[in-house]
C-alpha cells in the first residue's frame, strides 16, 4: 500500500509539474507573441513615418522642379522681348548718329564757306564794287541761314540720340534685373551676350562722349 500511494503521489506531482511547464511555456509564447506584435506595429510605424518623409522630400523635389522649370520660361520670356528693345534701339541710335554725323560735316562744310566768303567780302573796298559786294553779302546771310538750320538739326538729333541712351539704359537695367532674379532663384548662372555686352559698352562711351562734346558752332 506504501508503494501504491508513493506511486500515485509523485504521478500527481508530475502532472501539476507538466501543467505548470505547459502554462508556463503558453505564458512566454503568448508574451514573446505580444512583443512580436509589439514590434511589428513600431516597425509599421517607423516604416510609415519613413516613407511619409520621403514622399515629402519627393514632393520638395518635385515642387523645386516645377519652379525651376517655371524660372526657366519666365526667364526665356523676358530675355528675347528685353534684346528686342534693345535691337530695336540700337537701329534707332546708328541711325541718328549717322545722321548727327552727318549735319555735323555740312555744318563744317557751310562753315569753312561762310569763312572764304566774308574773307572775300572783307576785300571789297571799292565803292565801285558795291554790285559785286551785294552778292556776295547775298551768298554769306544765305550760308548762315543754312548753318543754324543745320545747327537746330544736329541739336534735335542730339536730344533724340539722348533719348534713345535713356530708353536703351532702361532696358539694360530691366535686363540685369531679370538675369539677377532668376540667378537668385535658381541658382544658375547665365552666359553673358558677348554682343550684348559690346553693344553695351558702345552705347556707354557714346553716352559719355555725347555728355562731354561742346555745342556744334
Amino acid at each position: 500500500p506504501t508503494a501504491r500511494w508513493l506511486d500515485l503521489c509523485c504521478g500527481q506531482g508530475r502532472a501539476l509539474i507538466e501543467q505548470k511547464w505547459k502554462l508556463l511555456t503558453q505564458q512566454a509564447n503568448a508574451a514573446i507573441e505580444d512583443r512580436t506584435k509589439t514590434k511589428t506595429v513600431e516597425n509599421k510605424a517607423k516604416e510609415g513615418e519613413i516613407n511619409a518623409l520621403v514622399t515629402e522630400i519627393g514632393k520638395e523635389k518635385e515642387a523645386a522642379a516645377r519652379s525651376r522649370e517655371q524660372w526657366d520660361a519666365w526667364i526665356l520670356e523676358q530675355l528675347p522681348k528685353l534684346d528686342k528693345q534693345l535691337e530695336s534701339l540700337e537701329q534707332d541710335y546708328l541711325s541718328l548718329n549717322q545722321r548727327a554725323s552727318s549735319v555735323s560735316r555740312s555744318i563744317q562744310l557751310v562753315g569753312q564757306e561762310l569763312a572764304q566768303l566774308e574773307a572775300s567780302a572783307a576785300q571789297y573796298t571799292n565803292p565801285a564794287q558795291a554790285g559785286q559786294l551785294g552778292a556776295l553779302q547775298v551768298s554769306i546771310q544765305n550760308r548762315q541761314t543754312t548753318v543754324v538750320g543745320y545747327q537746330r538739326e544736329y541739336n534735335a538729333t542730339l536730344g533724340r540720340l539722348n533719348a534713345v541712351l535713356q530708353q536703351a539704359n532702361g532696358v539694360m537695367e530691366a535686363r540685369t534685373a531679370a538675369v539677377d532674379q532668376y540667378q537668385d532663384a535658381t541658382g544658375q548662372l547665365l552666359k553673358k551676350d558677348k554682343k550684348l555686352t559690346r553693344w553695351s559698352s558702345r552705347l556707354g562711351e557714346k553716352k559719355r562722349k555725347l555728355q562731354t562734346q561742346p555745342p556744334a558752332k
